[in-house]
């Protein structure tokens, strides 16, 4: 009950931050609560479902005007964007437990390491002409942004903090580029976990998961406005990085 707490607990703060939220959930399941792989990324993924409810609450507005197509060029974005997402993630998701599933724990957490640091260094620079608009993307927008969001499904790759990256690299304002990083994410995190629940022959239900799922939910609900407000004004990139390298020299002291 105590870890499902605190895992709803980070799932509900970390996801509206560019550090990625399985990472960070990856990494306490393996080192504090000596979890497999397969475990911590299935429950990770499970928690955004809790993030996914908060999100839907802050931006229903967004998402009603959406869905009855009187934003077509943003709607047109989500579809192409979270068909190349899955194109792009689904072979890297088995790739990922075909290479990882070899390795020890120590490994695992290296990788994580490497890759929070990359995802840190896209966040450094940041084009200073944003002149676009989300009434401004076009189709290779969304191409690209789904590719990045597909290499995502890697643990320490932050989903919000490369899509981002990539939508600003694009000349898009950041405002923009923040909220349609998480529109993009709704669709993504339900059809992840209902693949996953395929997969998995079903997914398990007891009451530590559901008291996680709740957690995530209400802390998202608690966090959501105030976080993002923080994470357009202040750059997480050296943040990231220097996570990234002490999850690298743990693996020689943990």
């Amino acid at each position: 009950m105590l870890e499902g707490i605190i895992l709803g607990i980070v799932q509900g703060v970390t996801e509206w931050l560019p550090v990625s939220s399985s990472g960070v959930l990856t990494l306490i399941g393996l080192r504090f609560f000596g979890s497999d792989l397969s475990t911590s990324v299935s429950m990770a993924l499970f928690l955004h479902i809790g993030t996914f409810l908060s999100a839907l609450v802050y931006f229903w507005r967004d998402v009603v005007f959406i869905l009855k197509r009187k934003d077509k060029k943003v709607f047109n974005f989500l579809i192409i964007s979270t068909i190349v997402t899955g194109v792009v993630g689904l072979p890297v998701n088995f790739l990922f437990y075909k290479t990882y599933n070899s390795l020890a724990a120590g490994g695992v957490v290296a990788f994580i390491g490497l890759f929070l640091i990359i995802t840190g260094i896209t966040q450094l620079k940041k084009p200073n002409n944003n002149l676009r608009t989300k009434r401004d993307i076009n189709n290779k927008d969304a191409m690209i942004t789904g590719v990045f969001q597909g290499i995502a499904v890697l643990p320490g790759f932050s989903r919000s903090g490369l899509t981002v990256a990539s939508l600003l690299f694009r000349k898009i304002q950041d405002t923009d580029a923040l909220k349609l990083s998480f529109l993009m994410s709704l669709p993504v995190v339900l059809g992840g976990n209902i693949i996953l629940n395929i997969v998995n022959d079903g997914m398990v239900f007891d009451i530590t998961s559901l008291v996680a799922l709740l957690t995530a939910f209400i802390v998202g609900i608690l966090t959501i406005d105030f976080l993002i407000k923080i994470s357009r004004k202040i750059n997480f990139g050296l943040f990231v990085i220097g996570f990234g390298i002490l999850t690298l020299v743990s693996v020689f002291f943990i």
